[in-house]
């Protein structure tokens, strides 16, 4: 009797039973996990409700709510054969301080402008600023009403540089210094002070040697010793071809504070001199125009003068261009006992010479006809 019910059964009756188990297994789904819904929620409420009695809005008890109702989301997404929509219990999360309208606020890194580098400031050498006076640098009230004198006040940017350096020791241990400015930057007093600054405190002849490439700068030169040196009597003299040379012997040998000549003739006149005067007591040797000078023209004379000049003596190099002879001269290592040379470059801002310093506008007297 059973076997005939059950073969009773037709194919629609057999499928209509296999939906309707279909439908009793999902219900029973949806209703485990609408149960499980519920209870997680009710667990995530308890959660907040706890937190916020142990701390009133903090960041750390938010992130661990946020991350509750991830993890609820996330087992529901899991435990879903369907694929349907279910209600979460939304969790509001405080605003982050740090960055409150980025997802990323809370990651509390924040971005600084990159420091200088201290070591690299550290290397670097201060500026040394220039003397802005006379009276700083040094110089005696003599000479600076000589200077006011000839209206000049303010030392240049090159008489600044050079004529610290130049006042330094003495002729043994004093440094040497080349110049590098443009004509009419006032060159000439920046060598002619410290001279006459040390020949003050130690007055004799021949004093200082001063040589240029030509005549008309020869008696440039002497001008302008002559007047700045005028409160200490000074007696210059000048040595260039053109000239009676039993004149310019006779003058040498009074023993002239300050000699200013051009190389070959003042070769000419050691040459021929019976002894009445020489050159072993010169304290400063000046070659201006020194990019003339230290050319193979002039280098037999140099040779001879270097050859008879005293070893203890400051030597000083001016020049508005260096060559490279001067930049040898400059990179030459300094003789046992002395220093390094002081080196002084033409800035940006001084590329030509100022024409309206009164420095710049002392003109040679007119050259003596030969």
């Amino acid at each position: 009797m059973a076997g005939s019910k059950r073969h009773a059964l037709t194919t629609d009756d057999l499928m209509r039973m296999q939906e309707e188990g279909h439908r009793r297994k999902r219900l029973r789904t949806e209703d485990s996990d609408d149960e499980e819904v519920a209870s997680e929620s009710d667990r995530i409420e308890d959660e907040q409700e706890q937190d916020g009695d142990e701390s009133d809005g903090s960041d750390e008890d938010s992130d661990d709510g946020s991350e509750g109702s991830h993890d609820s989301e996330d087992e529901s997404d899991e435990d879903g054969s369907d694929g349907s929509t279910r209600d979460i219990v939304p969790v509001s999360l405080p605003p982050d301080d740090e960055d409150a309208n980025s997802r990323f606020g809370s990651s509390r890194i924040s971005f600084k402008p990159r420091a200088a580098n201290p070591a690299a400031q550290g290397s670097a050498e201060p500026t040394k600023l220039l003397p802005t006076s006379f009276e700083s640098m040094g110089i005696s009230s003599v000479l600076i009403s000589a200077l006011t004198k000839m209206s000049i006040k303010a030392p240049t940017e090159i008489q600044a540089a050079c004529i610290p350096p130049l006042l330094q020791g003495d002729a043994i241990q004093g440094r040497d210094c080349i110049g590098n400015a443009k004509t009419g930057s006032g060159k000439t007093i920046a060598f002619a002070l410290p001279i006459l600054q040390k020949l003050s405190l130690d007055p004799y002849g021949i004093f200082a040697l001063v040589l240029t490439p030509t005549r008309e700068l020869a008696f440039q030169i002497a001008e302008q010793f002559a007047v700045l040196g005028a409160p200490l009597n000074l007696r210059t003299a000048v040595v260039v071809g053109g000239i009676d040379m039993m004149a310019q012997a006779l003058e040498l040998g009074n023993r002239p504070h300050v000699v200013v000549a051009t190389p070959g003739r003042i070769v000419d006149l050691l040459k021929s001199t019976s002894g009445e005067w020489d050159l072993s007591r010169i304290k400063f040797l000046i070659l201006d125009e020194a990019d003339r000078l230290l050319t193979p023209s002039f280098a037999p004379e140099l040779s001879y003068l270097f050859g008879v000049l005293p070893k203890e003596r400051q030597t000083a190099l001016f020049t508005a261009t260096l060559t490279d002879a001067v930049e040898r001269i400059a990179d030459a290592p300094p003789k046992p006992g002395k220093q390094k040379p002081f080196i002084h470059r033409m800035t940006a801002n001084n590329q030509g010479g100022d024409r309206r310093n009164p420095q710049a506008a002392l003109h040679p007297r007119p050259l003596p006809r030969p």
